[in-house]
């Protein structure tokens, strides 16, 4: 087998599993790793430019369904060309009852093959696709994805906790100037939260835990406003899972905390609309606050629906999820010890698509 000049393969395991990292990669330590991720052939390169592939990256999340179309520039840059979104609130339905229902599959693989469709649209030339909490955890998750795979035409790699989050840290590192220094990731999603401590060079810690914002909600099913007792009962939920964590994350003395994925930008959108600040294109970057996080959560558990989406940067997506999502965030921050986070507008995809990245790029 090929072995480039910087390159390496890393043997492990009884049975033996193989892993060759390209150049590329090399800077990455071993312990960082993840299986390698299977793609399915999508269309030919007829009109396009000379150079790297084209890839769709469909990611099978617990509160939609995402896709990105991207490519590598002949500088090395990440080009973005499509991103779809298809909600389905998948966390929410385990919460209530540990399986996807039929209608719900069915809207699913509606939903897959809407996005396969406009993957091939924009002349991806090949597709990774990517399972995470709810596909894990349901109780009939193998005949879903079985169901997925099918209409996907190719295999979905279940990521397991710890790979998610070690994807995560790696587009954070990769978009975010951690400047050397111990940073606190934070990924939170529809069915889980990950937890994962690093620096430039190595991952230190990662935990995955059931405290996804789709999933929460479903759990408690809280009126409109929220009543005291729901706030009482998620803040419990909460406190209880995340103090364990909090203990071992203290022992790195991590001097900051970054945020990914959809609620956290919603989160931060919110806030920075409160304050005639930047728009939801500007959020890279953005430096929120643990005063801000509580302000606002106080404030949108207070609040009925309607007032909700009254609210610069509030989106009628997300309006039921923001006052759990950012009381996940907050109860987060306050027991890690972070005066606040700093908000990443690359997530899982974009990592995705950093494991794919051609060599020497």
């Amino acid at each position: 087998s090929r072995c480039e000049r910087g390159g390496a393969w890393i043997v492990e395991g009884d049975p033996a599993q193989a892993t060759y990292f390209s150049p590329g990669r090399s800077g990455f330590p071993a312990d960082d790793a993840i299986e390698p991720l299977a793609s399915v052939p999508l269309t030919g390169r007829k009109g396009r430019r000379p150079g790297a592939p084209r890839i769709a990256v469909l990611d099978l999340g617990s509160t939609s369904f995402h896709l990105l179309v991207a490519e590598w520039t002949a500088d090395g840059t990440m080009q973005r060309i499509d991103r779809e979104r298809v909600m389905l609130r998948m966390g929410a339905e385990l919460a209530r009852s540990g399986h996807i229902r039929k209608a719900l599959l069915e809207r699913s693989i509606e939903a897959v093959h809407e996005l396969c469709d406009a993957a091939r649209e924009w002349k991806a030339e090949q597709l990774v696709a990517v399972g995470t909490s709810a596909l894990r955890d349901a109780k009939n998750g193998s005949t879903v994805v079985a169901a997925l795979e099918e209409a996907i035409g190719g295999p979905i790699h279940l990521l397991s906790g710890e790979e998610e989050a070690r994807i995560i840290f790696r587009a954070i590192r990769s978009r975010i100037d951690l400047g050397g220094r111990t940073h606190i990731g934070l990924d939170l999603g529809g069915g889980s939260l990950e937890v994962v401590v690093g620096n430039d060079h190595e991952i230190l810690y990662e935990k995955t835990l059931p405290l996804g914002v789709a999933r929460l909600h479903g759990l408690i099913d809280p009126a409109d406003p929220h009543r005291e007792k729901d706030l009482r009962k998620l803040r419990h939920i909460l406190r209880e899972a995340l103090t364990p964590v909090a203990e071992e994350i203290r022992r790195f003395d991590a001097v900051g905390c970054v945020a990914v994925g959809g609620t956290a930008r919603s989160v931060a959108r919110v806030i920075a609309r409160g304050k005639n600040n930047v728009g939801g294109s500007s959020l890279r970057g953005l430096r929120i606050s643990r005063r801000e996080l509580d302000t606002l959560s106080r404030d949108l558990g207070a609040c009925t629906m309607e007032e909700r989406l009254r609210r610069p940067g509030v989106s009628p997506r997300r309006a039921d999820l923001l006052p759990f999502g950012s009381e996940i965030l907050n109860t987060a921050l306050t027991l890690f010890g972070a005066r606040g986070l700093t908000l990443c507008d690359w997530g899982l995809r974009e990592g995705i698509l950093l494991e794919l990245r051609p060599a020497g790029d």
